[in-house]
């Protein structure tokens, strides 16, 4: 009886001294406080993505200047390349050269 009580002791304090998962809250948090210390940032991604038989490499480099300065050039796509800027005042999304949206500024409208 007094094994399965140390054992009972031992996995509780092990338990409580394991950390547990963040909250959403707390996540977002974390990425609010890394975005406002960022002072630049640049960025490329590569992706490949299959369906229905076809194949398609879409490249993505980016670059950021704080706090609210961003260029995203997206090329690989059917569409031509795409690029989206931020000039800190409005958000823009253009094609092959052409502006097809432009948004006032927020970060909602940069997702």
């Amino acid at each position: 009886m007094n094994r399965l009580l140390a054992l009972g002791v031992v996995l509780g304090v092990a338990a409580s001294a394991c950390p547990s998962e963040p909250t959403v809250e707390e996540l977002l948090s974390a990425m609010r406080k890394a975005y406002r210390e960022t002072k630049t940032a640049n960025f490329q991604t590569k992706s490949e993505i299959r369906e229905a038989g076809q194949e398609l490499t879409v490249t993505l480099d980016g670059q950021f200047m704080a706090p609210d300065k961003m260029k995203v050039s997206f090329t690989g796509v059917p569409s031509g390349e795409v690029v989206l800027y931020c000039d800190g005042k409005r958000v823009s999304i253009v094609i092959d050269g052409k502006v097809v949206r432009s948004l006032d500024y927020s970060l909602d409208n940069l997702g």
